[in-house]
């Protein structure tokens, strides 16, 4: 009986049977209009996420084949010279990559595609296009057509000072007549979704000037210790001014004394457009860019780019350049590059770049005087040891590193007796603790002008008036003070 059930048992499974994926439909719990209630859905969201996929997968095996995939066939109907800065895509403008720039594929060839790929089994054609955007035009006609796109109606969404706000419009891939009739409906739908939108702008504008008065202030602190390492400061303000404006680069340029021009710092700029940056002469530049203007050359201004020019392979629609200017002398200029789609420069834009420029412009003037106090050291040296003002610097610790002839004879003392000695030796006990304060604030960065008294070699006192600055290295850490003393 037993060996009987066996064989009947293996016989059996001997024989293919069929093996069902799909779970037979459950019986509703409720019609299927009836709603939700709150509880339901707060019960439902606060499941773990491994029980919701779980249940996702349920309800996927109650109505398709679980072991079925999709095929799809992805083309790309406009190649290279993308607008966007996407480090790992070979179609951005902004990298050297060997892919050229081509135009978009005519419909027939989009067409030839898709009935290949439909013959090869794909469920799925996809078009991709390497652009942020598709602005109404040449390019956006033929976009619709490839798309199916017959009939089209749209009214566009003004704001009380007439400008374009938005856009309300209609697609169909069939002849529809009506579409002729549809603008009136379209303008009513507009007049009364008019306020939200402008209301939705006065909001948006309040978030901008709040994250351009927040990346302003934050440029200001970076550029305020811009000696430190000034082209890591200029970077990250191009950094900022990208993000403010919305732009796809920005660099900074310096014009030296002689002329030459010397770009500083960037953010976004092609590696076609660093190894052969166009060539614009200083004089040009200099007579070109008044005070407070911001001169902006679109492509009505640049000419039709010819094949294969810089312009062209990046896809540069404008650029945009501020200049600086300290004491009324070029000392640099700010560009901003847009490649590819339309977005021009509001009167606010303007505005704002040209105070970042000219905050630039003030650290510019004063690293150069800067430049020129270390390149003339040894005058300035000279000039020191011959004023009648006394002059004495000491390191970090309070110990006299230099001290002039007029401040030795000042309190008694020989320049050697001076050298190395602290601080503290010079000063009448009852100022010692005024010293030690003073000291603290010098390395606070605070230059400060006071009186206080010396203790001569000879025991007597004498009461000076002090100006004293606090030294700094070139990596901006604190090495000591000045003080010119009287």
């Amino acid at each position: 009986m037993l060996n009987d059930t066996m064989a009947n048992t293996l016989d059996h499974l001997d024989t293919p049977q069929p093996v069902h994926l799909h779970r037979a439909p459950k019986p509703a719990d409720a019609s299927p209009n009836a709603r939700w209630k709150v509880a339901d859905v707060e019960a439902l969201l606060a499941l773990p996420l491994p029980e919701l996929i779980h249940r996702a997968q349920l309800v996927h095996r109650e109505h398709f084949d679980p072991c079925e995939v999709e095929l799809a066939t992805l083309l790309s109907i406009k190649t290279g010279g993308c607008p966007e800065d996407c480090g790992y895509c070979s179609q951005s403008a902004h990298h050297a990559t060997p892919v050229e720039r081509e135009p978009l594929l005519d419909t027939g060839t989009v067409l030839d595609r898709a009935m290949q790929a439909k013959a090869n089994g794909a469920d799925r054609f996809c078009m991709g296009a390497a652009w942020r955007e598709v602005k109404k035009g040449r390019d956006f006609d033929r976009v619709l057509a490839e798309m199916g796109v017959e009939s089209y109606a749209g009214v566009a969404v003004r704001g009380r000072d007439g400008q374009v706000v938005g856009l309300v419009a209609a697609f169909a891939r069939a002849a529809r007549p009506e579409f002729a009739v549809l603008a009136p409906a379209l303008a009513a739908f507009t007049a009364q979704t008019r306020w939200s939108i402008e209301r939705g702008r006065l909001e948006l504008h309040l978030r901008r000037s709040l994250a351009r008065s927040r990346a302003l202030t934050r440029i200001a602190t970076d550029l305020h210790a811009a000696h430190v390492q000034p082209d890591e400061a200029f970077r990250r303000m191009c950094a900022e001014v990208r993000a403010v404006l919305e732009v796809s680069a920005v660099a900074v340029t310096m014009v030296d004394p002689s002329g030459r021009l010397d770009r500083r710092a960037h953010v976004g700029l092609p590696e076609a457009w660093l190894a052969a940056p166009p060539a614009v002469p200083e004089a040009w530049l200099d007579a070109n860019l008044p005070p407070g203007e911001v001169l902006v050359l679109g492509r009505e201004q640049m000419g039709v780019h010819p094949p294969g020019s810089l312009f062209e392979r990046i896809g540069l629609s404008w650029s945009a350049v501020t200049a600086m200017r300290h004491e009324g002398e070029l000392v640099g200029f700010i560009t901003a590059l847009q490649f590819g789609g339309e977005r021009a420069l509001t009167a606010e834009d303007r505005a704002w770049i040209d105070a970042v420029a000219g905050l630039l412009a003030q650290v510019v003037g004063a690293g150069r005087l800067l430049e020129a106090l270390r390149r003339s050291e040894q005058s300035y040296r000279r000039i020191v040891t011959t004023t009648h003002e006394g002059v004495c610097t000491v390191d970090a610790q309070q110990r006299t590193s230099f001290v002039n002839q007029r401040m030795a004879d000042m309190i008694g003392y020989t320049v050697d007796e001076m050298l190395g000695r602290k601080l503290h030796d010079f000063v009448a006990p009852e100022d010692h603790e005024l010293i030690t304060t003073k000291f603290a604030e010098r390395r606070a960065g605070v230059h400060e002008r006071y009186e206080h008294r010396y203790l001569r070699k000879d025991g007597s006192r004498v009461t000076v008036q002090a100006s004293v600055s606090p030294l700094l290295d070139d990596a901006g850490v604190f090495v000591g003070a000045l003080a010119m003393v009287r």
